[in-house]
């Protein structure tokens, strides 16, 4: 009674799900594009049917943050969430900074390490981390799926003498997700962001994610 889809493309997996749901099946997923960009439509043919689309592991991997956000965080008005949700991006820049390598030598590292795809360009332009940015906003906050509307920036004309000034200054370079309430609407940005180095989420290196969520009632939460 579950269809579980493991397709990576999105318009064949688009068609796939949707079958699905027509035939009232429940679906899971973990392909955050497919929801970042056809979400709206597939969350509203599972309605009417009522059938459930379970989707957890599409954002941050085996960071619960897409249950915490719809239950354990629901008595809370969301005021932003801002997170590491690209693990190949984080290695790079966890390993220019802590060895002062070029960043198309770390690239390679990644890729040799299964990390990176052969074609990176969703990791390193930030893609992949708008799209996950995109579901969480659309929860957090009530909103369509907005992919289109995301700022998107990635990491790949940094250099280690970017990494090096940041850290003379007291500062470490994440590639962020950022999204919050703004008086016009609601901003949905990626791009690399100078953090205090003392900060925590600055200390989550390699290939970890952490996702920092503030609420009205509990605060900032990581």
């Amino acid at each position: 009674d579950i269809v579980v889809e493991l397709i990576g493309g999105c318009g064949v997996a688009r068609e796939l799900v949707l079958k699905a749901i027509e035939n009232g099946k429940h679906v899971v997923t973990a392909n955050k594009a497919l929801l970042a960009l056809h979400g709206n439509e597939i969350f509203a043919a599972a309605q009417k049917q009522g059938v459930m689309v379970a989707f957890e592991a599409a954002v941050a991997g085996g960071i619960p943050i897409i249950k915490a956000l719809r239950e354990g965080l629901t008595a809370n008005r969301i005021e932003w969430i801002a997170g590491i949700i690209n693990g190949t991006t984080n290695f790079i820049l966890s390993e220019m900074r802590d060895k002062g390598l070029a960043f198309d030598t770390v690239l390679k590292e990644a890729q040799r390490l299964g990390y990176a795809e052969a074609d990176p360009t969703f990791d390193i332009e930030g893609i992949d981390a708008a799209h996950k940015l995109t579901i969480m906003a659309a929860i957090g906050f009530g909103i369509p799926m907005q992919f289109d509307k995301a700022y998107t920036e990635g990491i790949s004309k940094l250099t280690r003498d970017d990494i090096r000034y940041a850290e003379q200054l007291g500062y470490r370079i994440k590639l962020l997700g950022i999204t919050r309430r703004a008086a016009n609407g609601i901003e949905l940005r990626v791009h690399p962001t100078l953090i205090p180095a003392r900060r925590l989420i600055a200390n989550v290196e390699g290939v970890m994610n952490a996702v920092l969520v503030k609420g009205d009632a509990v605060g900032a939460t990581l």
